[in-house]
């Protein structure tokens, strides 16, 4: 399990429970199967699979948690064609128009009637939590997929003292820095993607992709006043990815050495296999962390 998106967030307070005791708070809250009336149904469940029984995967001082969502598929274009025959069939019969709450009620009714035929689908989204350097991380493109699952987990504890990443220097004045001066802090290489904003909203956005960003071009709309809000980066030859300006991590690769290590050190067992790339990931990524934090002037204090 290699993370490819990072959605960071900072305890405010030492996470203090044992593997086993969030073991138990988040069996309570295992997922179950939606439902036939239900829209959506989403619980915790083993970051194993079915290779797993345990809701916390613990490794080497981390716990991997994922959460299982499930969601009834109703197409919307099919919702609507039935809400208006049925509105047009009860205006025809009864001579009156159907408006507002009403309307509003019948695609509800129609909603649940469609519900039980329905398809499902399941996504999954899985974090990790370090207790000792106080992190928390979730693999997700999207800040609102990640929130569901802190709010889930919030649930599940009573309470979660986390904060999304804070950096002093802000992400966007850092990324036109380096470019502007042709280089970028120590461990950190350039890769070949970047993302330029305007400074007014009509001004548009600038993407460069697959070519040297120590280019005069990029110079030139810098001078113009665009700032660089997406930058792609390489870390110590061993990782590389996207960064965005609200330190959201996209596209995490890890390097041809990196992957080899893995392949040396395979096995028969999934478990054994899970926990080699677990262990790989998180030693690279307390690697990548502090010299983030460094990179963006250190954390802002609480």
């Amino acid at each position: 399990m290699l993370f490819r998106n990072l959605q960071l967030y900072r305890f405010t307070a030492e996470f203090s429970h044992s593997t086993e005791a969030l073991e138990r708070q988040l069996s309570a809250q295992a997922f179950q199967a939606c439902a036939k009336n239900q829209t959506h149904s989403q619980g915790w469940v083993s970051p194993l699979g079915k290779h797993g029984e345990q809701r916390v995967h613990a490794a080497n001082g981390y716990m991997m948690l994922c959460l299982r969502k499930e969601e009834r598929l109703v197409p919307a274009a099919v919702l609507r064609e039935a809400l208006e025959e049925k509105v047009e069939a009860i205006e025809l019969s009864e001579h009156r128009p159907v408006r507002g709450k009403e309307k509003a009620r019948i695609k509800d009714e129609l909603l649940l009637d469609m519900l039980p035929r329905a398809f499902t689908r399941s996504r999954y989204t899985y974090a990790y939590i370090a207790p000792s350097s106080g992190w928390l991380v979730v693999d997700s493109s999207s800040p609102a997929r990640a929130e569901e699952l802190l709010s889930a987990l919030r649930e599940s504890l009573g309470g979660l003292p986390v904060l999304p990443l804070q950096v002093r220097n802000a992400p966007h004045s850092v990324f036109t820095h380096w470019l502007k001066q042709g280089h970028v802090e120590a461990g950190f290489e350039l890769g070949e993607r970047c993302e330029l904003h305007g400074v007014q909203e009509q001004e548009g956005v600038i993407q460069i992709r697959r070519q040297s960003l120590d280019n005069e071009e990029i110079q030139v709309h810098i001078e113009a006043g665009k700032v660089v809000t997406k930058l792609a980066l390489e870390f110590q030859n061993r990782l590389s990815f996207v960064l965005d300006d609200a330190l959201s991590v996209k596209q995490l690769r890890f390097s041809d050495e990196v992957l080899e290590s893995l392949e040396e050190d395979s096995t028969d067992s999934f478990a054994a296999e899970f926990d080699a790339r677990f262990a790989r990931m998180t030693l690279e990524l307390e690697a990548l962390f502090p010299e983030l934090l460094k990179a963006f002037g250190g954390e802002v204090e609480e």
